[in-house]
């Protein structure tokens, strides 16, 4: 029988572990993640704009992602996984994950300031 706050001490082995030694430091990929993103926005953005005959170069696009909000939006896919099948042990570990990552990285935009 588990004892409550074994699944935190499982989510601390997922992203220190093995995953950490196959795709490096979370805030590192979440940060990538992010200016892959907002790439991606702002060429939608800029594609809206155009579609709508506005010109793109009258507006100054900013990037409106960062790491944290890439671990927000991760969350939120789960959940919907969560609405739209039976809930999983493992959805629930990936949730635990993202949000611990997202503390991490809150924690360490913090030292910054």
């Amino acid at each position: 029988m588990s004892k409550l706050g074994d699944s935190l001490l499982e989510t601390h082995k997922i992203i220190t572990g093995e995953r950490l030694d196959s795709y490096g430091k979370p805030e590192d990929c979440f940060s990538i993640i992010a200016d892959l993103w907002n790439s991606y926005l702002i060429a939608r953005e800029k594609i809206i704009l155009k579609e709508h005959s506005i010109e793109s170069d009258e507006y100054s696009f900013v990037p409106l992602l960062k790491p944290t909000d890439v671990a927000n939006l991760m969350i939120l896919f789960k959940l919907a996984r969560l609405l739209g099948n039976n809930p999983t042990r493992d959805t629930y570990l990936d949730i635990q994950g993202y949000a611990a990552i997202a503390t991490d990285v809150l924690n360490q935009e913090n030292k910054r300031d």
